[in-house]
């Protein structure tokens, strides 16, 4: 059975996130670095741990990889340089009409598991 918050948005199970989202459609891009590729995609909602984003095409990127991801700063922008830049590693890959990507911001990685210590 399924809940519904105040905004009448489904929720499902208890939320186990460390910091609020924000629902934010920004061009982004994330760079493998294995294999040094680009891939263009948006982002589907944002926070100060981590992105999820969904790829314009499909990638051989899986849970665990290290990836640098460039985030515009809005929506309008659309050229993305090493300012842009931080380090992510991949937390789930979801593949069906569209490749999801749920990225978490390798500082806030640290800072979790510096808590944990």
């Amino acid at each position: 059975m399924s809940r519904h918050d105040r905004d009448g948005q489904q929720k499902i199970g208890r939320e186990r996130r460390r910091f609020p989202r924000t629902r934010e459609a920004r061009p982004c891009k994330v760079r493998d670095t294995r294999s040094g590729r680009f891939i263009a995609a948006t982002t589907r909602d944002l926070s100060q741990g981590g992105v999820m984003i969904e790829a314009m095409w499909p990638t051989n990127i899986r849970p665990g990889d290290s990836v640098a991801v460039y985030l515009a700063r809005d929506a309008g922008q659309t050229v993305l340089t090493d300012e842009h830049r931080t380090s992510a590693r991949v937390v789930r890959v979801l593949r069906g009409d569209a490749v999801i990507l749920a990225l978490e911001f390798e500082a806030a990685a640290q800072e979790h598991a510096r808590a944990a210590a």
